[in-house]
């Protein structure tokens, strides 16, 4: 399902003429590194602080990371379980987090827009669950 995925979402970057399936993977392995790495990191006074999904990952184009986020977005849509969308929903607020401190003059409306949706989105799923 995961390639096949892949597969899709390289087609879209292609038809969109955003960047190659290339560009894809490294987001995928990204992703993929920064889950993988632990959630909380010690800070000097020896207390945790969480660390932001995507905090260290920079990317070199605003519209490849923003329609990134776009399609997980659609993906979270589709699953019916809700666990599942909301960490799909945190990842893609993860991706425009990254838009927004990383590119800050970049189309502010419309990423401020997404995020504050993305927001909301992950509210109401996490009422529903309660």
């Amino acid at each position: 399902m995961k390639k096949l995925s892949h597969i899709i979402t390289c087609i879209a970057w292609i038809i969109f003429g955003l960047t190659s399936c290339e560009k894809q993977k490294d987001i995928d392995q990204a992703k993929k590194t920064a889950s993988s790495e632990s959630d909380v990191i010690p800070n000097s006074d020896s207390a945790a602080t969480t660390k932001p999904p995507l905090a260290a990952i920079e990317f070199d184009d605003p519209a490849d990371v923003y329609f990134q986020a776009y399609l997980l977005i659609r993906e979270s849509e589709k699953t019916s379980d809700q666990e599942e969308s909301i960490r799909i929903l945190k990842d893609a607020l993860g991706y425009f987090k990254a838009v927004e401190s990383q590119f800050p003059d970049w189309k502010t409306s419309m990423v401020d827009a997404r995020i504050k949706d993305t927001e909301q989105k992950l509210e109401s799923l996490a009422m529903n669950g309660r």
